[in-house]
Parts: C-alpha cells; structure tokens; sequence
C-alpha cells in the first residue's frame, strides 16, 4: 500500500485511523489504543486524522497551480485504488495524477459498483485535463467505469498486481511441490 508524501504509514492505516474517528466516534485515546500494536503515538494519530480530512475534503479544481503543472506534463496518468479499512466499511478511493504522485480526489463510498466509481472519474475529468492513462488493480468496475468514461484511453494494471498475477501460478506450483514433497517424506519414514 502506499504512502503520502512526508507520512510514515501508509494509506491503509490513514483510512483506519479516519474510520475510527469520523465513523465510530473514537477519541484520539481510543484510537492510539486500538492501534497499540502499530506503536502509533497519540500524536501521529491526531496527524493521521489530519490527513484523513485533508484528503476527503481537498478540492484540486481551484488549486489553479496544480492544474498547470498537469498540463505541462501533457495530462493526467491517472491511478485509482481503494482501501477499505475493514470489511463491510465505506471504502476510502484514492485517485492520483502518477507523473506527480500528487492526490487529486479522495471520496469514502459506500459501493464500490461501476456507477459509484464513474462518478469520481467524472470529478477528475471537471479538472478539463486530457487523461492519458489509468493504472488500478484491475477490479472489474473500474475497468468497466474507466471504458464508460475515458473511452480508448490506456488501461493497465499497477506493477504490484501485475507481478502478483505473474506469480501466482508459480507459487499454486511451489505449494502443491512442497504438499506433494512431505507426503513423500512421512510415506519414506513410516
């Protein structure tokens, strides 16, 4: 998962610390409790909250030095990820300009459907600059809202889930050859 600029913890943990504070009502005490085992001090968690807000609540169609910079670099390679901080949860969507890593819109939703999802891809395509590119997971609303939104732009899956998806029959090999191995091994020994 990854990080904000200048944060130690990644955005998994800053949708959490969210949740448990504008959705479960947690106190800041509460909270650095439930994340003992993160080792999160009192005050991180108050900066994590901070950010949490910072991000849902940013608007980037004023930030008018933003917007050029983005056109300098001839538009938006757009990267889109959910993290949801625990099952049955709002998921907090998280959409980035990926040349300059810099958040361009952060929504909680309550589904994570096509139309749920088009609705933020509309707000990216309000900014009125082109979009390149799309790099998610690959989940199948999001292939499905960015062909509804961006027609004929680019759509690719982020490196992590790429190599993941590479690597998984590999590693489905490896686990049947270490079952098939200690069966092996007691038969040898009994």
């Amino acid at each position: 998962m990854h990080s904000l600029k200048y944060y130690q913890f990644s955005l998994d943990v800053i949708a959490k610390v969210g949740h448990l504070y504008f959705k479960e009502h947690q106190t800041i005490d509460q909270i650095t409790q439930t994340l003992r085992k993160l080792n999160i001090s009192r005050s991180e968690i108050n900066l994590l909250c901070q950010a949490y807000l910072a991000l849902i609540k940013a608007d980037r169609q004023q930030d008018n030095a933003f917007l050029e910079k983005l056109q300098k670099n001839g538009g938006i390679i757009l990267a889109i990820d959910g993290v949801q901080p625990e099952k049955g949860n709002e998921t907090l969507w998280i959409l980035k300009d990926h040349q300059t890593g810099e958040t361009l819109l952060a929504r909680n939703l309550q589904s994570a459907d096509k139309d749920s999802i088009a609705t933020l891809l509309r707000q990216v395509k309000a900014l009125g600059i082109p979009v390149k590119g799309v790099i998610s997971d690959g989940q199948r609303s999001i292939r499905l809202a960015v062909a509804a939104e961006f027609p004929g732009v680019p759509h690719q899956l982020c490196h992590f889930h790429f190599l993941r998806n590479i690597a998984r029959p590999i590693s489905e090999m490896d686990r049947a050859l270490k079952v098939d191995l200690k069966k092996k091994v007691r038969e040898k020994n009994q």
